[in-house]
């Protein structure tokens, strides 16, 4: 059995939203995660309240939470709603870990954020671990990289038909 713990809040101006597509190209992608495990559940609720904090200051353009499929899925999945690529180099990565476990791992808590380039993102660090992830692309391919290893280079209509075909 698994814990699902979801929250539910006033939204003041719905201007502020934001949806899970990728917005412009050039933009930086960012990973913001907190374990409960390793962090504490206390550094999880300040995740989460950065995170909103950000969004509702009109520094976020796009934000999805990491779930089924874990992080690339949740990249992908803004792809594919933005029609837009991304590439993600994973040289920022925690080191001595498996890349390809970490890159579908479902246990860890967190959002992807598009930000705009200049975009301070350091007032989430007391409160999260920020991973910078890559950038969206204006062409139709989803790259992912660590360091000078290309780990995938898909295009955008392959990875639709991929998604709506495994999707249950």
């Amino acid at each position: 059995a698994t814990l699902l713990i979801s929250a539910i809040g006033i939204v003041r101006d719905v201007h502020r939203c934001v949806t899970s597509d990728l917005k412009r190209s050039g933009h930086r992608l960012i990973y913001v995660s907190a374990d409960v495990q390793s962090d504490g559940l206390a550094k999880c609720v300040a995740m989460h309240r950065a995170v909103a904090s950000m969004i509702q200051g009109g520094h976020v353009a796009a934000c999805h939470d990491i779930s089924d499929g874990g992080l690339a899925v949740c990249v992908a999945e803004m792809c594919i709603g933005g029609q837009r690529g991304a590439t993600i180099d994973l040289r920022s990565a925690p080191t001595g870990l498996d890349i390809k476990a970490w890159l579908f791992d479902e246990s860890r808590s967190g959002y992807v954020l598009e930000v705009e380039k200049d975009t301070d993102c350091h007032s989430l660090e007391p409160s999260a671990n920020v991973i910078e992830l890559g950038t969206v692309r204006d062409d139709s391919r989803f790259q992912v990289a660590c360091k000078e290893t290309r780990l995938m280079d898909i295009s955008m209509d392959r990875l639709g038909t991929v998604w709506r075909t495994l999707r249950v």
